[in-house]
């Protein structure tokens, strides 16, 4: 069986999340995986890349600014991440002539692949969903409630008052419901974000199931963490707690004012404990939380990553939204506890009291206590450090995932030749 994948994210979470399944079918998996990307930043992945001649890296360079022309039509008062689909820098010709069995879409946008290239493919697709983008309009991350427009239809009754001008959600949407006439098979690294799938006005007929993302338990492993703290210059007489995220200071739903109301709410164990951030250089400005920061910059290399979850003693994700959160994954097999917010995809990562702290959502007060809870009980944090290595090998590792994997392809191959 061959599969090729396809992954238009070079910098974030969906791009990592593509090449180690990519990798994971390859090591453990019968089945013959290639990855196709703009640009491969990791040369070990064994990627196929578009943007392999200079004139190709130049358009490479202009097609996501050139894709987002169309939004400037509006104005989003949310600040939500959007595409609008409309460039595309491979053809459906292309793909339906290569030698896949499978086609497996992951991260299509910033010009890979437009919505109307998506609905020309006819090789069966299992298509991956890192956000909400394909069943919403251009947005990567919506509004989950029951008036969701995803939920109900991009009409002009459903519009909310946040988005001034043309409506590019509407315009994509029906873009979306014209082109796609052909289902593909989804699957989602959350119980919560297949259930947005199903309750989709999109995709509520297509078939939906939840594999998570993998990720090496063999590289994300436990370290010793006084040498892990001197390779970073980290403090070893404090209790420090890991942030992270790709521009996460800016980004609102990754709920870094969430994170500093915490940062405040911690009381007296703020004057043993210190922050470190990685995904973002330190600001201008400094921030003063009333703890130390440590700002790391960005980490690339997953042996840094690892390294660096073993030496703090909670990481927190104080997200409003995750579909995953590889953030979570990636400590908890390093041994580290999580402390995150009782919604979306982080209910299917961590386990309260178990693998870490789930907080009532948004509760500043009640993620101060888990973080409390966590670094002052020395025995709990020991338990929960064992649990979260075991489950990350349980449920993520590469062992695990590659499997059902490859049961899917199986599936969506027998179904295709019956019909």
């Amino acid at each position: 069986m061959k599969v090729i994948m396809y992954s238009g994210d070079k910098m974030g979470g969906a791009g990592r999340a593509a090449r180690r399944m990519h990798l994971a079918l390859n090591r453990f998996g019968t089945a013959t995986s290639r990855l196709v990307v703009p640009t491969d930043l990791n040369a070990t992945t064994e990627t196929i890349q578009i943007e392999n001649s200079t004139p190709s890296r130049i358009l490479g360079v202009l097609r996501p600014g050139l894709d987002r022309l169309p939004l400037k039509l509006s104005k989003d008062t949310t600040q939500t991440p959007r595409s609008f689909a409309w460039m595309s820098a491979l053809s459906a010709k292309q793909i339906n002539s290569s030698e896949a069995d499978i086609v497996h879409l992951h991260w299509t946008c910033a010009g890979l692949l437009s919505i109307e290239q998506i609905g020309k493919i006819e090789k069966p697709v299992v298509w991956t969903m890192h956000d909400m983008w394909a069943f919403c309009g251009t947005e990567h991350l919506a509004e989950y409630g029951p008036n969701a427009r995803w939920r109900n239809g991009y009409g002009p009754t459903t519009r909310p008052a946040t988005l001034r001008g043309m409506d590019v959600d509407q315009l994509a949407w029906t873009r979306k419901r014209k082109a796609w006439q052909k289902r593909m098979y989804i699957t989602t690294p959350s119980t919560w974000l297949s259930n947005c799938v199903i309750n989709s006005s999109l995709m509520s007929n297509w078939d939906v199931c939840t594999i998570p993302n993998t990720l090496d338990t063999d590289v994300y492993k436990c370290h010793e963490k006084q040498v892990a703290r001197a390779v970073f210059n980290l403090p070893t007489d404090k209790k420090l707690i890991l942030f992270g995220a790709f521009m996460g200071t800016a980004l609102p739903y990754k709920g870094w004012d969430l994170l500093q109301e915490t940062i405040s709410a911690l009381g007296k164990l703020k004057q043993t404990v210190e922050l470190v951030v990685i995904g973002q250089n330190a600001p201008k400005h400094p921030i003063n939380l009333g703890v130390s920061i440590h700002w790391m910059g960005h980490l690339f290399d997953d042996a840094s990553l690892a390294l660096l979850y073993s030496a703090v003693d909670v990481t927190v994700v104080p997200s409003r939204i995750e579909s995953f959160s590889q953030m979570a994954s990636e400590a908890m097999a390093c041994g580290c506890p999580v402390v995150a917010f009782d919604t979306t995809g982080l209910k299917d990562v961590v386990v309260h009291m178990q693998t870490g702290y789930l907080a009532n959502a948004f509760d500043t007060e009640d993620m101060a206590r888990g973080i409390t809870t966590l670094i002052e009980d020395e025995d709990l944090h020991n338990t929960v450090s064992m649990n979260s290595r075991l489950r990350a090998v349980d449920l993520w590792s590469m062992q695990s995932v590659a499997p059902q994997l490859e049961l899917l392809y199986k599936n969506v191959l027998k179904q295709s030749s019956s019909t």
